[in-house]
This record gives structure tokens, C-alpha cells and sequence, in this order.
């Protein structure tokens, strides 16, 4: 499974996707995904894999402002601030297995 941190930043996302398929592997958007077994990469927002499990995980391009203990002084950035982190936590316990992050910045 392949989680998209930050919808407005699809790139790394599709970066993966693209090496995936240069490797001749397959992958399927999670929006089109059943539930049922298939032998493919999912690739899909973080929103969209809410309540959903995965044997691996792969969180690319996370932002060093999510991982950052320093919190926001601006009350509407601090807002922001723990509203990705609680998007990074979910991501993070879709993973069964295994889990990777990549971390930007």
C-alpha cells in the first residue's frame, strides 16, 4: 500500500507508482480496490485508506513539520500542525507488517 501523505502533493506518490510499473509491477488505485485479494500495489490518500489494513506500507514525501516535536505558536498553524499528525498516525496504523516513511525537507 502506498498512502499519499498530502493530497496536494501527489508527486511522490507518483514517483513510486511509476517505478512500480517501470519494475513491471502492478498497482491499482484504492479507490478502485474491493477489498477482495489482488495481487497489486495499492496506491491511494491516507483518507481513503482510513479503517483499512495492510501488510506493508509505504508513506512517501512526509513533511519534517509532521515528525517535528517543536509545536506551532500560531494557534491556526498548531490546528494544522496536529491535524497532519493525526493523518500521519492513522497511515502509520494501517501497516501490518512493515512500514516505511520518507521524510522531505
Amino acid at each position: 500500500m502506498i498512502l499519499d501523505p498530502q493530497q496536494q502533493r501527489p508527486l511522490a506518490v507518483g514517483r513510486v507508482s511509476h517505478a512500480l510499473t517501470d519494475a513491471g509491477l502492478p498497482i491499482i488505485a484504492l479507490e478502485d480496490y474491493t477489498g477482495s485479494p489482488v495481487e497489486a500495489a495499492k496506491v491511494g490518500t491516507i483518507k481513503r485508506a482510513k479503517g483499512l489494513e495492510f501488510k506493508q506500507v509505504l508513506i512517501p514525501d512526509v513533511s519534517r513539520a509532521q515528525t517535528s516535536v517543536a509545536t506551532p505558536a500560531d494557534d491556526a498553524e498548531h490546528e494544522r500542525w496536529g491535524l497532519a499528525r493525526r493523518e500521519l498516525y492513522v497511515a502509520m496504523t494501517r501497516a501490518r507488517d512493515g512500514l516505511w516513511v520518507g521524510v522531505a525537507g
